[in-house]
């Protein structure tokens, strides 16, 4: 059950990000260019040049936190296992212990 409910929350939330990386984010990249360049034109070539940087470092984040991320949902697992098995082990026992008495 905790692994089909993360299952799903993961899909919500790549989804989410989905429409905010695909869809909504070259909008406003597109609008800010047009602002600067509307502002001021040697700030619009600045944010022109910095924009592909800002780009690559936040891929290079990306690329490193998804790892371990997984490694985090990987540990969550085993714990969420360990605690279930535990719990049924504990109701194995009081029937048990229901048994001889």
């Amino acid at each position: 059950i905790t692994r089909i409910t993360n299952d799903i929350n993961q899909l919500q939330l790549a989804l989410a990000m989905f429409i905010r990386l695909v869809i909504r984010t070259p909008f406003l990249s597109i609008g800010s260019v047009v602002m600067a360049f509307y502002i001021d034109v040697q700030m619009g070539f600045l944010f022109l040049l910095l924009l592909p940087i800002f780009s690559l470092i936040l891929f290079i984040i990306i690329k490193v936190t998804v790892p371990l991320y997984q490694k985090v949902q990987e540990y969550l697992d085993r714990l969420n296992r360990q605690i279930s098995q535990n719990l049924s082990g504990v109701r194995v026992i009081r029937a048990f212990a229901r048994k001889e008495t």
